[in-house]
């Protein structure tokens, strides 16, 4: 006997489809089912009978116009990819690729905009990563634009790239706690150096943020810490050379209150007088006698450095899922 092709009709209508048409093979085999449903869809089940192909089965289905709405494809561990179309064009992505694991949890998605920009979704489904999900996007040119990791904690690491070479910095990298205050961030610029930003989040401390600038050798070149005050307090690491300081104070106003130097771990000041609170950081061990000179000539109030926007756009976020 050879293959055959059974069909199934619902005759008194009490189904939602209308016919049922199963293909078998010589051996018994199931190779594919056909379900042509009332609305004109179609549904299609297509069985790797042969093994020919490594998988299980194939499932889609097709609207009512011929266009394919999605393909599944079932692996014969249990695991499961899934092409979801925009056939009717009324999202604003043209197809999800997504694959969810044996127990049904989903693994990753990646969804491709009309504009040919790429978003992409990496969920960590079995938890054996200290993060619940990665989120990406990549724009037309298939160039990374930013990408939002959400760790266990709550709390999220934020990359933005310039994928486009329009600015002076190639990456910039983010912490952001559990309540989504900004922790510190680090800027790498196109030359090798680094921006470093240390954020007074959770208002412990007396300052609200301190910027960093290291060399492209990997060593700090100078700091500026902003208290909450209004003043700051400016380090010019190795300054004079053979690891001599040079420190700078500023009030609220902007007038520079105090002039000294730093070497290892002891202040000389110049003009002004050292405030405790300037040596975090500095491992100040010794204040030494002094202070009765002048400010410095040409002293001008420490620029901040360039800044950053901190919140991508948040068009995708984590609770992104397969739409099918």
């Amino acid at each position: 006997m050879g293959s055959t092709t059974s069909r199934d009709y619902d005759q008194a209508g009490a189904r939602s489809d209308s016919v049922w048409t199963t293909h078998a093979d010589a051996q018994g085999r199931v190779d594919w089912v056909h379900v042509a449903q009332d609305d004109g869809s179609t549904n299609w089940t297509d069985y790797d009978e042969l093994g020919l192909y490594g998988v299980d089965r194939w499932e889609s289905r097709t609207d009512a116009q011929g266009r394919v709405d999605w393909v599944d494809t079932v692996l014969h561990d249990g695991s499961c990819y899934k092409s979801d179309y925009d056939e009717t064009g009324s999202q604003a992505w043209s197809h999800v690729e997504s694959r969810f694991d044996a127990a049904g949890r989903q693994d990753y998605a990646d969804i491709y905009l009309d504009d040919g920009r790429r978003d992409q979704v990496d969920y960590d489904q079995d938890g054996s990563q200290g993060w619940r999900a990665a989120v990406s996007h990549s724009d037309a040119s298939g160039r990374p634009t930013f990408a939002d990791v959400y760790l266990d904690d709550g709390s999220r690491d934020w990359f933005d790239y310039d994928e486009a070479g329009s600015f002076g910095w190639n990456t910039v990298v983010s912490h952001f706690d559990a309540a989504g205050r900004e922790d510190f961030a680090d800027m790498y610029m196109d030359d090798g150096s680094r921006n470093a930003y240390d954020y007074d989040q959770d208002g412990s401390r007396n300052w609200a943020r301190v910027e960093t600038r290291f060399g492209a050798w990997g060593g700090q070149d100078f700091c500026t810490r902003y208290f909450d005050d209004g003043s700051r307090f400016f380090v010019d690491f190795d300054h004079y050379g053979l690891g001599k300081h040079e420190l700078l104070g500023y009030d609220a106003f902007g007038r520079c209150i105090f002039f000294g130097e730093q070497l290892k771990g002891a202040v000389a000041p110049v003009f002004g007088t050292w405030n405790p609170a300037w040596g975090e950081g500095l491992a100040v061990q010794a204040v030494m006698p002094g202070g009765g000179g002048g400010p410095p000539v040409n002293a001008p109030l420490p620029l901040p450095l360039p800044h950053y926007d901190p919140s991508p756009a948040w068009d995708l976020e984590v609770e992104v899922r397969y739409p099918g």
